[in-house]
């Protein structure tokens, strides 16, 4: 049935191709209207739709609509489909927002960097040869969750109702000597079966376009051999059999490292399987997985007894636990295909630089923690030593970063001890009860209890950040609850305070606790309420910290992360674009070691001089961008060179983590352009990639760059509607909407508003400014009748109504500035605006400018003015209300006269005013009385 669906769906998913593909084509053949660009619903740096899917390319353009008097097209006004408004982010960019840095985003950046040996490993053929029946009949088949005790411990793992053993003999068994190897070592496998023969077929788990592993080897007619399942040892518990060694498995020094799965087959078809580690020891790697087969063996019941009184035969749990045994769970696999298999696959998938270890190696080695960025666990990882303990903290207290993809970790501590043949580290003791260890009275640190009680007494959360509340039933999920919605670990995600992922939280949790050990600056990531198996109303939470060492510590605090990242055949739970954006950023941070520029002693934070700073990434877009040109420089030996290769191209300076602007109060930094008329403005981004305040143009602030010299610019945070705000990222873009030659930009900072710089050539003036009254009362800048009269009551004869995305009263009678009427400007959809056309074009002069009163129905109506000539083609730049006065005011009229010196459309033929949103929404009425050009 399973096979059915797969296909069908498989059918429908190649139809749908087709279709696609067939649609593609045929838009190809239509022609492009001019400067087509992506939806306003995709802001700069997100590039995903509103279901967080990456859009294939710009939307094919809208068809213009018709003017709304006359024959002419409307206007070609900026980067957007017709008609269009002003560029840059007034209006959505035509350019690919980027996901990330400019390699391609951070869920490409590791893997672009280098072609690493997972990547070229998962470019060898996949196998679906390692899967089975008996595998896939492990879905689903979990043993009993069991109900929790009254009294003491009701919701602990591990003081648990007795369940009727669920463990089953199978046909074909075994395990190996040692869950790992160095490559190049050899591994010795113990098995059992009733049938005359079997083969091997070792393969290792991975990416592999999807079929989830490779075959490396096949060992075939092999003689079967039945060997004996021991008792339970009558004081302890402990199942450990004592099996001769059926093949030695040799590996090679070129293999990989990773999970691997010994295939069994029987003679009848019947399979069991074996899990191994292949380590490459010494290797240095960006991250080391860590496979928790201490937890695996606690669960382990195959000979009947297991760590837990649920799955262990009469109800009796053991006190130690042997490797010298096969793994009952998914046909011997252990728990791999609980949790790990999802996020190996994804890990490989996405080309990280990952190594494999055990933590029974955790155990043994001293340097296994060594040459490595991320020490990564998964799933389920809740039986630790001491000495694994010490030796990750000493890691983290080193600098390694940690992250923690689970709950329930460092819960119960165990120790090790010999087999019966003398081999090291082969039996875990668990008593879970102080009462019963004899290490209690001898070794009171090495007692089995949890980490908590007495008298180890070491909570997790010390090291953690966050420590085991309790569990529900195995497959019940509860939502995460985002918290701290700002933080770099949610960037790019669109996430908001307070909103839920489904399907994340489950079955055990985390929370952080008040018991005075939690790590200092630890930052709650998400506050998800719960209701545990008891009926108990619990939170979890999912936390970070940076230890004194700069490490990141991070713990999702939920078993079923993972589950979030992949979807395969065994945990289809439906992988969320938003937990795999949130777990690129941490591995990413992590293994870049990435950090906030530090501010400076009078609280400067420098993002660029001769190199970027730490913590500053740059996400371009449009543009070839060298961050080391030579010549010219404006201090120092390097500058920044932005070439943009496409209309609307972009520098994008993304900080990891929000850049706090109570210090700051000015964006800082010198430009150079090689030609005159190279048009930019700024912009600036929030963590999450939505825009703050308002784009500002430089010609407003200084001038645009000379190709003469330096000149330096210092735009106050308020020009942006940016003071006191969180800033994510710095974008300066191309205002003209066409490749644009190199600018040259350094010593980019955010500095206090009293720093003053050194400037090598003259600071340009301000902008010229005739600042328009604020008060309710009008004031005209200039009395009412001069100048070239465009709307005054009604239309001036000889001007046209070509307006878009709006309504229009022209003759509404209340409120008016003067007179008897007022145009009432309704905004219907984005970037709409109020045009109206000349017939015959007016020569700017150098002493004119734009007049004219407005007055807003609701605060912060945002609008731009913008000029064209009589072909449409818009002259100079466009201006902001904001720049020059103020938005329009509720309470009475405002008056605005704009120089056309600030339009660069001085000499210039004007054949259009344009009045336009500014907020890319739908607007509310603005109204506008009195227009003028004089």
């Amino acid at each position: 049935m399973h096979r059915r669906r797969f296909l069908a769906g498989a059918v429908v998913a190649l139809i749908a191709t087709l279709v696609t593909r067939t649609r593609g084509r045929i838009a190809a053949q239509r022609p492009n209207p001019p400067s087509a660009t992506p939806s306003p619903t995709a802001p700069p740096g997100t590039g995903r739709a509103a279901d967080g899917t990456r859009p294939a390319g710009p939307p094919p353009a809208p068809p213009s609509p018709s003017p709304v008097s006359g024959s002419r097209l409307p206007p070609q006004i900026g980067p957007l489909t017709a008609p269009r408004p002003f560029p840059p982010a007034v209006g959505p960019l035509t350019a690919p927002a980027p996901d990330g840095p400019a390699d391609g985003g951070p869920d490409r950046q590791i893997r672009r960097e280098r072609s690493t040996e997972i990547d070229r490993e998962n470019a060898r053929p996949g196998s679906s040869g390692w899967e089975s029946d008996e595998l896939r009949r492990g879905r689903g088949a979990r043993l009993q969750e069991p109900q929790p005790l009254r009294g003491r411990g009701a919701t602990t793992p591990g003081r648990l109702q007795a369940a009727t053993d669920p463990w089953i003999d199978t046909v074909i068994r075994g395990y190996a000597d040692q869950t790992s190897v160095n490559r190049g070592g050899a591994i010795r496998f113990c098995i059992s079966t009733t049938e005359p023969s079997y083969q091997i077929e070792v393969y290792r788990i991975g990416w592999y376009g999807g079929a989830g592993a490779t075959l490396v080897q096949t060992v075939s007619n092999l003689t079967g051999r039945q060997q004996p399942v021991p008792a339970p040892d009558p004081v302890t518990g402990m199942v450990a059999c004592a099996w001769q060694v059926s093949y030695t498995l040799q590996t090679g020094a070129t293999w990989v490292s990773g999970i691997y799965l010994a295939k069994l087959v029987a003679q009848s078809g019947a399979v069991g399987y074996i899990p191994f580690v292949v380590r490459a020891d010494g290797v240095v790697a960006d991250i080391l997985y860590q496979v928790p087969v201490t937890t695996w063996q606690a669960y382990n019941n195959w000979g009947g007894k297991s760590l837990y009184e649920f799955s262990s035969s009469g109800g009796q749990r053991a006190h130690k636990v042997s490797f010298d045994r096969p793994y009952a769970a998914w046909s011997g696999s252990g728990m791999l295909f609980d949790g790990d298999y999802n996020l190996v696959r994804w890990l490989e998938r996405e080309g990280y630089d990952v190594t494999y270890c055990t933590n029974l190696d955790v155990q043994t080695s001293t340097t296994v923690l060594t040459g490595r960025k991320i020490f990564l666990s998964n799933f389920h990882d809740e039986y630790w030593s001491q000495p694994m303990r010490q030796r990750l903290k000493a890691a983290r207290d080193g600098g390694m970063h940690v992250a923690f993809l689970d709950s329930n970790n460092i819960y119960w501590q165990v120790r090790f001890e010999p087999s019966a043949a003398g081999v090291t580290n082969r039996v875990m003791v668990c008593y879970k009860d102080a009462a019963l260890d004899p290490a209690a009275v001898t070794t009171p640190a090495l007692t089995t209890v949890q980490f908590r009680e007495a008298p180890v007494s070491d909570p997790e959360n010390a090291l953690l950040g966050v420590m085991y509340e309790s569990y529900y039933t195995y497959g019940v999920t509860y939502p995460w609850i985002v918290k701290n919605a700002d933080h770099w670990l949610y960037a790019g995600t669109g996430l908001t305070e307070n909103q839920a992922i489904a399907g994340v939280v489950g079955y055990e949790y985390d929370r952080v606790a008040d018991n005075g050990k939690s790590p200092a600056g630890l930052t709650i990531l998400s506050a998800s309420p719960v209701v545990d198996v008891a009926g108990k109303s619990g939170i979890s939470n999912g936390a970070m910290y940076t230890a004194a060492s700069g490490a990141l510590v991070f713990c999702a605090g939920t078993n079923y992360w993972c589950w979030k990242l992949d979807d395969n055949e065994y945990q289809n739970h439906g992988a969320d674009t938003r937990i795999q954006r949130i777990t690129t950023n941490l591995l990413t941070t992590m293994r870049s070691g990435l950090q906030l520029p530090a501010p400076l002693p009078d609280g400067t934070r420098q993002l660029y001089a001769e190199t970027l700073s730490p913590g500053i990434q740059d996400w371009s877009w449009n543009a070839t961008v060298n961050m080391a040109a030579a010549s010219p420089v404006y201090q120092g030996s390097n500058a920044i060179a932005l070439t943009v290769t496409a209309a609307w191209g972009a520098l994008y300076l993304r900080a990891v983590s929000t850049m706090a602007t109570t210090a700051t109060t000015v964006l800082r930094f010198a430009a150079r352009a090689t030609q005159s008329g190279q048009r930019y403005a700024v912009i600036l981004y929030d963590l999450n990639n939505t825009r703050i305040g308002t784009p500002v143009w430089l010609a407003n602030h200084g001038g645009d760059p000379t190709p003469t010299g330096w000149k330096l610019y210092q735009i106050p945070l308020t020009a942006f509607g940016a003071a006191g705000l969180g800033i994510g990222g710095v974008v300066i873009q191309d205002g003209s909407g066409t490749a644009q030659p190199a600018l040259f930009i350094d010593d980019i900072a955010l500095v206090p508003g009293t720093s003053v710089t050194p400037t090598p050539t003259p600071t340009p003036s301000p902008t010229p400014t005739a600042t328009p009254s604020v008060t309710a009362t009008p004031t005209a800048t200039a009395p009412a009748g001069t100048g070239l009269l465009v709307y005054g009551d009604a239309l001036a004869s000889g001007w046209q109504n070509w307006s878009w995305n709006a309504t229009l009263n022209l003759q509404t009678t209340s409120p008016v500035y003067q007179g008897s009427a007022a145009i009432a400007l309704t905004v219907t959809a984005a970037w709409g605006a109020l045009y109206l056309h000349a017939e015959t074009p007016v020569v700017g002069s150098a002493s004119g400018s734009i007049r004219f009163a407005a007055r807003a129905s609701q605060s912060g109506q945002r609008y731009a003015v913008i000029l064209y000539d009589v072909n449409n083609t818009r002259i100079g730049v466009p201006v902001l209300l904001a720049d020059h006065g103020g938005d329009p005011l509720t309470g009475g009229w405002k008056t605005y006269q704009i120089p056309l010196t600030a339009l660069a459309a001085v000499g210039g033929q004007i054949g259009g005013i344009v009045l336009q949103d500014a907020a890319g929404t739908s607007q509310p009425v603005v109204y506008i009385d009195d227009l003028r050009i004089g």
